[in-house]
């Protein structure tokens, strides 16, 4: 996704392989935040082939909770961030390849690889075992989701077609 403060693939890269979101350079999550537009390309995306099937989100108030956040990123709430992130990821992994370098500049592979981290940096920030904020519920709910159709494409069409 195109911001100019999105931390270099290396530095991304070198979270998800070592096991924990901490051993990476990047400390500061703001520097993983997509664009503004590059956010609400994926809530529109998320809205028409993710929302239909997961049912998790009541669009209309969450798009206005969404706007507000995008407004002010450096104020967002740990749960709030954790569930964008996980809408991009979701959005992300809905579309080609093609459409992904087409709308977002950048390799679907690799931007799978940055959400990924900043997911994970964002549920360990928010202590996620031990939080009771629905939106850290439902960004975790979503990244698990949708990571199931990345991880085992096969057995998730199998197991809801016997």
């Amino acid at each position: 996704m195109h911001n100019s403060n999105v931390a270099t693939p290396e530095q991304v890269t070198s979270g998800p392989s070592s096991g924990t979101a901490s051993a990476s350079p990047v400390s500061d999550l703001r520097s993983l935040h997509p664009s503004v537009t590059d956010i609400l390309e994926c809530w529109r995306i998320y809205t028409l082939k993710v929302e239909p099937m997961i049912r998790l989100l009541h669009p209309p108030s969450f798009e206005r909770r969404l706007l507000a956040a995008i407004s002010d990123l450096d104020h967002v709430t740990g749960g709030m961030e954790l569930l964008m992130f996980s809408i991009c990821f979701a959005a992300v992994t809905c579309i080609s390849p093609e459409d992904v370098q087409l709308q977002f500049y950048e390799s679907k592979e690799n931007l799978l690889k940055k959400s990924r981290y900043a997911i994970r940096k964002a549920m360990v920030d928010v202590n996620f075992m031990a939080s009771r904020d629905i939106q850290t519920l439902q960004g975790l709910v979503i990244y698990l989701v949708r990571h199931s159709f990345i991880v085992c494409p096969q057995e998730c069409t199998n197991s809801r077609h016997p």
